[in-house]
């Protein structure tokens, strides 16, 4: 069969060209490597570990492996757990705002409501 005529031969790119390319299939070769590591949880405590003990023997503190162990299993039991924030205005101001869509029509609603009847009254009276 025959070729398009549009279709470009790799001597035919220019070298920005190429070197997008390049790029792209260089970013795609170091995100799959970030992946790998990040999916070996094992080795990831286990270097975690290391990093730790040997952190805890630079600056002379006291921590036995098992401590460690410990410490490090407990970090990645609770790592994506959800808690609640702690209560206040800062909070109760936040959740206002998320929920903005519902209140702010009847907050207008409420003023068109108020304003018309006070300038119906007024005109009556």
């Amino acid at each position: 069969m025959n070729a398009p005529a549009n279709s470009t031969k790799t001597s035919d790119l220019r070298l920005e060209e190429m070197t997008r390319i390049l790029d792209v299939a260089s970013e795609l070769r170091t995100r799959q490597e970030l992946i790998e590591r990040q999916l070996h949880l094992d080795a990831v405590k286990d270097d975690l570990r290391k990093r730790l003990l040997a952190g805890a023997k630079v600056s002379g503190e006291p921590v036995t492996a098992e401590q460690v162990d410990v410490a490090v299993e407990q970090y990645f039991d609770n790592l994506h757990a959800y808690q609640d924030p702690p209560g206040g205005i800062g909070t109760f101001f936040a959740k206002l705002y998320v929920r903005c869509g519902c209140w702010i029509p009847m907050i207008a609603l409420f003023l068109i409501v108020t304003t018309a009847g006070y300038f119906t009254f007024r005109a009556l009276a």
